[in-house]
């Protein structure tokens, strides 16, 4: 992102790390070093990304974009300033003294925001995953190439350390060749949130986009993406063929995307990745 190569990257971070140990205090940031962030899409994981962002020296936020207003109310207690807010990303994106942007909207949405934010001529961090649709996905690659700018999508196990840690030592050859991957992600709760009282089918589908198969891949591309990104890693390739099931089995609430899934990919090399989500496990976790 330059600006000091974002506030002296690794500086930054440890920066922040000395703090959380008690150690010295860094020393102020100068105001030719801040970095100005503007987010479009304060949900819940785009508020837990700020207060991630705002642990790093000389972060701050210059613009909050949302169509759901009682969101700006959230974020602004986390940036605790009067950060300018917009319902209308075009907007905040004619705005001189935003340095990058981040997207954490619905999947549906990631195409239009990011191609947008790049376009303005702004690094970008789209959350994961890349965008519903492979015409999307090639959208979002084809503006990043033409803007030039730096783009990274926020897959972030795939930034673990403990990640990292174990796919180091499995190319090294310590559990020798790998050639099944049995991956899962249960959960026992209904992955609905609560919509406010009077808020009709407008809000429902706004806040519980994840179930409506206009907005989201369901458990696939928002759990399966995680692991099928892992396994990419582990076999350094991609998969060519697919065979998967599942339903809306449990949850008979009205929505659209499945309850439980079991997909199964194989690799050029001929190895396989099987990975399964449900939604009524046992116990939580």
């Amino acid at each position: 992102m330059n600006r000091r190569e974002f506030i002296g990257g690794a500086a930054g971070v440890f920066g922040a790390a000395s703090l959380l140990l008690g150690e010295e205090q860094p020393k102020p940031v100068a105001p030719s070093d801040r970095v100005n962030l503007a987010i479009i899409g304060a949900g819940s994981r785009g508020q837990q990304l700020m207060r991630t962002f705002l642990r790093v020296p000389g972060v701050r936020f210059a613009g909050i974009c949302d169509v759901y207003e009682p969101r700006f109310t959230a974020a602004r207690k986390i940036t605790a300033e009067q950060t300018p807010t917009y319902t209308d990303h075009r907007k905040m994106l004619e705005a001189r003294d935003i340095d990058a942007v981040y997207v954490t909207t619905p999947l549906s949405e990631h195409a239009e925001h990011v191609v947008a934010a790049l376009e303005s001529g702004r690094p970008v961090y789209g959350e994961k995953s890349l965008a519903l649709t492979v015409e999307q996905c090639n959208q979002i690659v084809d503006a990043v190439r033409r803007s030039g700018r730096v783009f990274q999508t926020g897959l972030q196990y795939h930034y673990a350390p403990w990640y990292r840690e174990a796919i180091t030592r499995i190319r090294a050859g310590k559990i020798g060749q790998v050639t099944q991957i049995h991956a899962y992600w249960h959960r026992n709760n209904n992955w609905r949130r609560a919509v406010p009282a009077g808020g009709g089918q407008k809000l429902e589908r706004l806040i519980n986009w994840r179930l409506y198969r206009e907005y989201s891949g369901g458990l696939v591309a928002e759990l399966g993406s995680h692991h099928i990104n892992t396994a990419n890693d582990i076999f350094g390739a991609m998969p060519i063929s697919v065979i998967g099931s599942g339903g809306i089995d449990y949850w008979k609430d009205g929505r659209e995307t499945l309850d439980n899934v079991q997909v199964t990919y194989r690799y050029p090399a001929g190895q396989t990745l099987f990975f399964s989500a449900i939604t009524t496990n046992a116990l939580d976790g």
